[in-house]
């Protein structure tokens, strides 16, 4: 992210912006803001999908996830790094449905 910043403002670089990218901002372990940047287009999206292991999860729908929450069934996450948009996916998941 601070390469881009010392890059021209010439057209030639780009850079594909993500929800970590404004993490990284909001942790201020980058000098880059908003101000540094013109977004042009929209390229992709990034949905937060459920899955469990479809053969040994007792959980096979989506209701039965969200009532084993409500139970404190003990629940196991893998995602990519703290702060990201997975983990305070699963955050707010579990703090709306009563986890600690």
């Amino acid at each position: 992210m601070n390469y881009f910043k010392t890059r021209p403002a010439d057209g030639n670089t780009i850079m594909t912006f993500t929800v970590g990218h404004a993490i990284t901002m909001a942790k201020g372990k980058t000098s880059l803001t908003p101000d540094d940047m013109s977004p042009i287009a929209r390229g992709t999206n990034d949905p937060q999908i459920l899955m469990v292991n479809c053969k040994t999860s007792p959980y096979k729908t989506p209701e039965a996830f969200v009532a084993g929450m409500r139970n404190g069934d003990k629940i196991k996450f893998g995602g990519t790094q703290t702060g990201t948009i997975d983990h305070l996916t699963v955050f707010l998941w579990a703090k709306r449905l009563g986890q600690p």
